[in-house]
């Protein structure tokens, strides 16, 4: 063996310096034209392979809620991953290997995923299940992660099962894992498609003629926002004050607009804010705590949780 590859690599020594020994700009130019014909080949054959048959991966969601008593597929994603339409007469997930729960019905008009298209739909909950003239229940097939479950497609094609899954790590799993994960969302107030800070007490809207307008925003103390006058401190901070202001301002002209009105911005915040609960500092959480620490805590609260609808339903039954 080893003998073999010896004469195997001097024959390919052999077979390089007898190409270097010839003409150099026509080796170059072989070798140019076969980079070229190669590259050329796979753009080819990737081309080909996006062009033909049907390629898709999906990811669909199950929840349960109080509004029903079965659980119920609440949403479906589906992504076409060829540069070629699909059309889809019917969705169905397959449970397991009798039960087909059907999703979608495009069979009067057909569901077109155009190509690299991604495909979206939100289900409401369901009444009941029924399987020819009875009702079904498949709250426990769809409980059981060892059960296998596969979205079909039903194409103009022929059937299609979706293999791949879209991957759809999303932080509210790492929620439910460890209970001490934050998912901490910006809360904004819009007003004429811009939002502001809470440090801005008024909006003015300034309206000019052919339909301008103007907005100019008022903090505390702001007295210097209009070119032509100066507010007070007291005016930035009492509606009715500065309502007055910008009246007198607009009988001496200093004010050159059609119209204004004055929006209590600083109230609005207040209101919104008023909805949520106590203010509470984020304090940084090292590692220890968060993987260890905070997991095994929540680990004991699911338990709890868990026992507690336990004998919650058992409660029920027993009534």
């Amino acid at each position: 063996m080893i003998k073999l590859s010896s004469a195997i690599l001097k024959n390919m020594k052999e077979f390089i310096n007898l190409i270097l020994s010839n003409n150099q700009y026509t080796n170059v130019l072989s070798l140019t034209a076969l980079l070229i014909s190669l590259t050329a080949l796979v753009y080819t054959i990737r081309t080909f392979w996006l062009k033909s048959g049907i390629k898709m991966r999906c990811t669909y969601c199950s929840m349960s809620t109080v509004e029903c008593s079965d659980k119920y597929i609440s949403s479906i994603t589906l992504e076409n991953l060829k540069d070629k339409a699909v059309a889809i007469l019917q969705i169905y997930l397959k449970i397991g290997n009798s039960y087909y729960l059907q999703l979608e019905d495009h069979q009067i008009s057909p569901l077109i995923i155009k190509p690299f298209e991604v495909y979206q739909k939100n289900f409401n909950p369901v009444l009941f299940y029924s399987v020819n003239c009875n009702r079904i229940k498949i709250n426990d097939l769809l409980d059981n992660k060892k059960i296998p479950k596969r979205i079909i497609l039903y194409t103009t094609s022929g059937p299609y099962k979706v293999k791949s899954f879209i991957n759809t790590n999303h932080l509210l799993a790492q929620l439910f894992k460890n209970h001490w994960t934050a998912d901490i969302i910006p809360r904004r107030l819009t007003f004429e498609k811009r939002s502001y800070g809470n440090n801005v007490n008024f909006l003015v809207v300034l309206r000019y003629k052919k339909k301008k307008k103007e907005i100019a925003a008022i903090k505390n103390g702001d007295t210097h926002i209009f070119k032509n006058f100066e507010l007070t401190t007291e005016e930035t901070q009492d509606k009715d004050a500065l309502e007055n202001a910008l009246k007198t301002q607009k009988k001496k002209k200093n004010l050159k607009c059609k119209s204004f009105e004055v929006f209590d911005y600083q109230q609005r915040y207040k209101d919104m804010l008023s909805s949520y609960g106590k203010t509470i500092e984020a304090k940084y959480i090292s590692k220890f705590q968060y993987y260890i620490f905070c997991r095994i805590r929540s680990i004991i609260d699911d338990y709890k949780l868990k026992y507690e609808n336990y004998k919650r339903k058992k409660q029920l039954n027993n009534q």
